[in-house]
């Protein structure tokens, strides 16, 4: 069975752990002042990772699958960055244009203020990953395991149920269970 298909049933199968909208940033957004709470290493551009607001919970270099159905792209990527930390008030259209958006770095926002998205892509995952618009909705699984620099992974999938029925008649021709039951027969 290839891995395509795998992932693909995965993805079907296993409920993410989180949903919610996911924006980007860059070296120097915000108050990070180009290095990554993770090691302090210095933040570029071309690196592939996320911000997430809870990264303490999981570690750093945590391993997490990121589907963006907008783009149809899937990313194996790692915790490396605290944040989003942009927060708003009253309707999310235009709260940065009027005024009622901020950052904020404490662990809850203030009473009547939300979170704006629920985590950020390091610019270069951005990219990769189609350019996905603002606050788009992304599905997120975090994985038992830690990735090491350099081992991020981007797929540009086509839809999953077309995968899925693509690859079927071949998956289910191969499958052992399938054969021995024609074999008995």
């Amino acid at each position: 069975m290839s891995a395509e298909i795998l992932l693909a049933l995965f993805l079907l199968l296993v409920s993410p752990q989180e949903t919610g909208r996911t924006s980007y940033y860059a070296p120097g957004d915000g108050h990070n002042a180009g290095k990554i709470c993770c090691g302090g290493i210095q933040y570029t551009t071309t690196q592939i990772h996320i911000a997430y607001r809870r990264w303490w919970k999981y570690g750093c270099g945590r391993a997490v699958l990121i589907w963006v159905p907008q783009t149809r792209s899937i990313a194996l990527t790692r915790i490396m960055d605290a944040g989003p930390f942009g927060i708003y008030t009253g309707n999310l259209r235009g709260a940065v244009k009027d005024g009622r958006w901020k950052v904020w770095t404490k662990t809850y926002p203030p009473d009547g203020w939300r979170w704006r998205a629920g985590l950020d892509m390091s610019v270069g995952l951005w990219k990769k990953m189609g350019r996905p618009r603002a606050l788009t909705k992304y599905r997120m699984w975090i994985l038992p395991f830690k990735l090491q620099a350099g081992e991020s992974l981007v797929l540009d999938l086509p839809s999953l149920p077309v995968l899925l029925l693509n690859h079927l008649g071949e998956w289910v021709k191969n499958s052992k269970l399938l054969r021995g039951a024609a074999e008995a027969r």
